[in-house]
């Protein structure tokens, strides 16, 4: 396939996760649901660099900013799945640095795995971008100034204080989530 015709297609998938937005989230929830097992599980994966930044992502079918991360593949590990999301979605080779946090919310019926990451080996803060139709942007902030997470986000900003009080016991958190 030439570059161009990659690049249509690119732009194409991005405009249809745009147009995921149109959809109230209880719809696009039951939407999924309607095609997942009775528990959806998902993971992501909180990216942590050294200088204290964590990994967000612009989603093109939400608004604000979120983890990378998405749903397990059939018959796939969490550990596999947060690897090939990450890979998929922002382009990065990671490492786990701590056990991971799991969380379960009845509605919508989701199992969360919350994994603490860090860059592999010869992997470096600007090698991420986006890379698949999903994302529109990728930054890093500090850990002092992370934005507002995107909308319905709240088992995402509970994993995240568990997460970033073990590996850094020190900061603080009373702004995270507001």
């Amino acid at each position: 396939m030439n570059t161009s015709r990659r690049a249509e297609g690119r732009h194409l998938a991005r405009a249809a996760f745009r147009s995921l937005r149109l959809i109230p989230t209880p719809v696009r929830h039951r939407l999924v649901g309607l095609t997942s097992p009775a528990f959806r599980v998902g993971v992501v994966g909180v990216v942590l660099s050294d200088d204290r930044r964590i990994l967000l992502a612009r989603h093109n079918y939400r608004r604000g900013w979120g983890i990378p991360g998405g749903m397990l593949g059939w018959r796939e590990l969490p550990r596999q799945a947060v690897h090939r999301e990450l890979r998929e979605e922002v382009g990065l080779e990671v490492r786990e640095v701590g056990t991971p946090e799991i969380l379960v919310s009845r509605s919508p019926r989701r199992i969360e795995w919350y994994f603490d990451m860090a860059l592999a080996e010869g992997c470096a803060v600007e090698d991420a971008h986006p890379i698949s139709a999903e994302i529109a942007e990728t930054r890093w902030f500090p850990l002092d100034d992370i934005p507002i997470l995107e909308k319905g986000t709240g088992t995402t900003v509970a994993a995240l204080r568990v997460l970033l009080k073990r590996r850094f016991p020190d900061i603080d958190l009373d702004d995270l989530g507001r």
